[in-house]
Parts: C-alpha cells; sequence; structure tokens
C-alpha cells in the first residue's frame, strides 16, 4: 500500500542514495517523468579505499590472532 501512495503522489518521489559512509550516487525524480541521476567520484575511490583498509586490517589482526595461538 505504501509503494502505492508514493508512485501516485508527486510530493513523496521516492529517492535513493547509495554510499556508505560517504554518498557516492543520488537519484531522485524532479517530476512525475524527469529521473535526475549523478555520480560522486571522489566519494566512490575514497569509499573503496577505506573499505579496502578496514578489510586488510581485520585480515592482519585474525592471522596475527591464528598465529599467536598455534606458536
Amino acid at each position: 500500500m505504501s509503494v502505492m501512495t508514493v508512485l501516485l503522489s508527486r510530493r513523496n518521489m521516492p529517492t535513493l542514495k547509495i554510499g556508505f559512509p560517504l554518498e557516492y550516487y543520488t537519484q531522485f525524480w524532479v517530476s512525475s517523468t524527469e529521473l535526475h541521476w549523478g555520480w560522486n567520484r571522489k566519494n566512490f575511490f575514497i569509499d573503496v579505499v577505506l573499505t579496502a583498509a578496514v578489510v586488510a586490517i581485520i585480515y592482519l589482526f585474525v592471522r596475527q590472532k591464528k598465529k599467536d595461538v598455534s606458536t
């Protein structure tokens, strides 16, 4: 029911925002037939680097713990 309300109401047009911690993709309706979208490449690459750094740190931490347990 709420999806139909959003689609039929011109005031409550759905928007899409992707990215954590920085938003790098946005999509929104200007009118009932006009969709605007855009990328922020700088925020995308920052998110990629942050994600890779967090995964690498977790991997090294787990690897070090396993190494300490086996010795």
